[in-house]
């Protein structure tokens, strides 16, 4: 009886470490599959379920002024795809795709494609470099109109330090910035650099393979103790098996929520 026991034991041991072994090796395999995805251009083809479920029409690399890019989704696939150019990692709340894209600049392109049964992740990037054409500079403009700050008008902002997602932590201050100065006629009612109220919604480290993730929210910018209330997310994610780092001077948009009236 104890020998039949012990067998039966043994038996389900060498089950185990199969199953485990198996299992190791299908880890590693997808590892490999998704390290596959990346190259030094910072190239994704989004593989999904085996079948590519989002396609460049252009690939990376250097490109003529006014070519036009054409992002494609999977017949067999519903979604809709939403993406930026600035190197944040697009969400809902980015740009929708609705025809080409004209590339006039050096640009990061990233996009990605939300529908049923898409995971988060589902995620293509190419880097386009327009020789001699830098990237599209921010156009100086007048934000008030007879000190009147209206509601929906861009605020140009800039990261104002390291954010890793290995050590950050969902709700912490998002370090962010005025890219601009703010006036009221020829007076300067926050300058260039003045702190902008911003918290982090969303802290993912990197994980078995997993890509790590940081989100925050844009919330308000005061100016002489009154406050001006902004609209806006941002979104980063590492590469495969890497944290998301946010580096200090990343451009990004705020929009003012609501009219603001402003002393100068």
């Amino acid at each position: 009886m104890m020998a039949a026991q012990q067998a039966t034991q043994a038996s389900l041991q060498a089950m185990q470490a199969t199953q485990q072994a198996n299992q190791q090796a299908m880890n590693a395999m997808m590892m490999a599959n998704n390290a596959a995805q990346w190259n030094s251009t910072g190239w994704n083809p989004a593989l999904f379920a085996g079948s590519r479920v989002l396609s460049l029409s252009v690939g990376p690399g250097n490109v003529k002024p006014g070519t036009k890019l054409r992002i494609d989704l999977s017949p067999d696939r519903n979604a809709q795809i939403y993406y930026t150019t600035d190197g944040w990692t697009p969400t809902t709340a980015s740009t929708r795709y609705t025809g080409p894209i004209k590339i006039d600049s050096s640009m990061n392109l990233q996009a990605i494609a939300v529908g049923s049964g898409l995971p988060h992740a589902l995620l293509i990037r190419a880097n386009y470099t327009v020789n001699g054409v830098a990237p599209q500079a921010a156009q100086e403009a007048a934000l008030t109109i007879n000190g009147v700050l209206a509601a929906g008008t861009p605020i140009r902002l800039a990261t104002g330090s390291v954010i890793n997602s290995e050590t950050a932590h969902a709700g912490d201050n998002a370090a962010i910035l005025l890219d601009e100065d703010l006036k009221v006629g020829d007076t300067v009612v926050a300058a260039k650099g003045t702190p902008v109220e911003a918290v982090l919604t969303r802290v993912v480290p990197s994980k078995a393979g997993a890509s790590g993730q940081l989100a925050f929210e844009i919330r308000s910018l005061t100016v002489r103790g009154q406050t001006i209330s902004l609209t806006g997310t941002e979104a980063l994610e590492g590469g495969v098996a890497k944290d998301a780092v946010i580096k200090p001077g990343m451009a990004l948009t705020a929009k003012v929520a609501k009219e603001t009236t402003l002393s100068p």
